[in-house]
């Protein structure tokens, strides 16, 4: 969301995933079935597709990018020695010693918080210290980091863990990118859509801790102000660019401030 906004990027996956998400908004490509076609790709593969659209950043999102993660550090490599951005959109399972080989080749992440108590996550299949690590880790790296917290119905819509959330996320130096998305029913999860006014509560919440919360998934204009003047940086609708007041040197064209956007 702050890394180069307006520009392409090339999104690359396959299938499978490393956790079992009954409410997974992705799930007939997070589970292989026979029906699902494949196009066989080597390491150099997303250079060249990279090359060919024009786009400066490339994406391994979709699935589990830590699920074919030879293949992502190979052309990982690949791709940041032809000064192309490499952007992870992952659910955080990972230990500690391949994180620290593929962060350096890392130029952005977007790292799923699904919710924030061990118990939470022992039923998705996952392991909250391990998500933790991985996105303090990659702040430490360099990397930037966004956080995208699925709010749902059920499972992770207990306001007190959320508050713990974000007091975490707030001793984060940097402080990541909050974004909570709305959930819509899918795979084993039959809870109505995320209630609007709920989005906003949680919302609220996060801005009382950290200086950039968005709401995803609402068909609403979502901003990016100056915290300096105020001025709206840029203004989006979903992933479309509706105004940009950032300068080439990515500066408030009102203030002179510095933005968080990465140009």
């Amino acid at each position: 969301y702050h890394l180069r906004p307006g520009s392409s990027i090339l999104s690359l996956g396959t299938v499978g995933c490393s956790m079992d998400c009954p409410f997974c908004q992705n799930w007939q490509i997070a589970e292989w079935a026979p029906s699902v076609s494949l196009t066989e790709i080597t390491a150099d593969t997303p250079l060249t597709l990279c090359k060919n659209a024009g786009c400066r950043s490339v994406a391994f999102t979709y699935n589990e990018p830590f699920t074919w993660y030879e293949f992502i550090l190979d052309a990982s490599r690949i791709l940041r020695e032809h000064g192309i951005a490499v952007v992870l959109v992952t659910n955080g399972m990972i230990s500690p010693a391949p994180l620290a080989d593929i962060a350096p080749l890392v130029s952005a992440v977007n790292i799923d918080l699904k919710a924030f108590t061990p118990e939470a996550y022992r039923k998705l299949g996952g392991d909250l210290e391990t998500v933790k690590n991985t996105i303090s880790s990659m702040i430490r790296s360099g990397v930037h980091v966004e956080v995208t917290f699925l709010l749902v119905p059920g499972i992770n819509d207990e306001k007190e863990a959320f508050k713990r959330m974000t007091e975490w996320m707030d001793g984060l130096i940097p402080q990541p990118v909050l974004h909570i998305s709305r959930y819509f029913p899918n795979r084993r999860w039959e809870k109505p859509p995320t209630d609007f006014r709920v989005m906003e509560e949680f919302a609220e919440i996060a801005r009382e801790k950290l200086p950039y919360v968005y709401k995803g998934n609402t068909g609403e204009e979502s901003s990016t102000v100056c915290r300096n003047c105020g001025k709206i940086l840029i203004r989006r609708k979903e992933y479309v660019i509706l105004e940009n007041a950032i300068d080439r040197e990515g500066r408030c064209t009102s203030c002179g401030m510095k933005s968080p956007v990465i140009l």
